[in-house]
């Protein structure tokens, strides 16, 4: 009987081959290292037994990384099926172009990758939820993994700029149509605004606003916006 148990999941790879493995319970345990393996030993124990009449339990360690080992593993695969004794196959990776020569021929093959997961980008309008209800602490822990996940420091100020903007143009607002038509914000933009707006006082805001916008004259005179753009949010908020 063949098994194959591959993927860079150790944990679960490791769970399930020991799960089948005590199925043999009474079988003699061998193991083989990509190092020990030969054609010749293969082929030995596929049509043995041991001394006392016993099945063997016939463990391949990172065996079929080798395209040699491979080759010489596929063309038996028949012949390891049939055989009295049980080969487990354990290894790391093996692409799918060399399993499709086997699967069909081979009814235990468990497959246990890790899926990569995929990195999410920082989401910088957390960023400015946070800065527009004046919550200093978290804006500032946010701005930080801004940072840290390469979000430009040009880019936070810009979206910083906008969303002051977006609060003096929703404040002392009534929420109507015809005012959001004016405002020219999206209206899911300028309803989020207006709620935001009742922590500010406009004066709060202008100000705001004008001081961020020195931030980018200083900016080019060669100052450090990262350090002025954390002092910004320390002096504002």
């Amino acid at each position: 009987m063949f098994y194959l148990f591959s993927g860079n999941n150790f944990e679960k790879r490791k769970k399930a081959f020991e799960t089948e493995l005590k199925r043999f319970s009474d079988f003699d345990k061998i193991y083989i290292s990509s190092n020990d393996f030969s054609n010749s030993l293969i082929e030995s124990y596929i049509n043995s037994q041991s001394l006392f009449g016993t099945s063997s339990a016939v463990i391949l360690d990172s065996v079929l990384e080798d395209e040699t080992n491979q080759s010489l593993v596929f063309k038996k695969v028949k012949e390891l099926e049939l055989s009295q004794n049980v080969f487990f196959f354990l290894e790391t990776s093996i692409n799918k172009t060399d399993l499709k020569k086997i699967e069909k021929k081979v009814k235990n093959i468990f497959i246990f990758d890790e899926i990569a997961k995929k990195e999410e980008k920082f989401n910088v309008f957390s960023l400015t939820d946070s800065f527009n209800s004046r919550d200093k602490k978290n804006t500032w822990v946010l701005m930080q993994k801004a940072l840290k996940s390469d979000v430009p420091v040009i880019d936070i100020g810009n979206i910083l700029t906008w969303s002051i903007k977006s609060l003096i143009l929703a404040k002392d607002k009534k929420g109507t149509d015809d005012e959001i038509k004016k405002t020219g914000l999206n209206p899911f933009v300028f309803k989020k605004a207006l709620s935001f707006s009742k922590k500010w006082e406009m004066k709060d805001l202008k100000k705001a606003l004008q001081n961020i916008v020195f931030l980018y004259h200083d900016d080019r005179r060669g100052e450090d916006l990262t350090r002025d753009l954390e002092l910004f949010l320390l002096k504002t908020l």
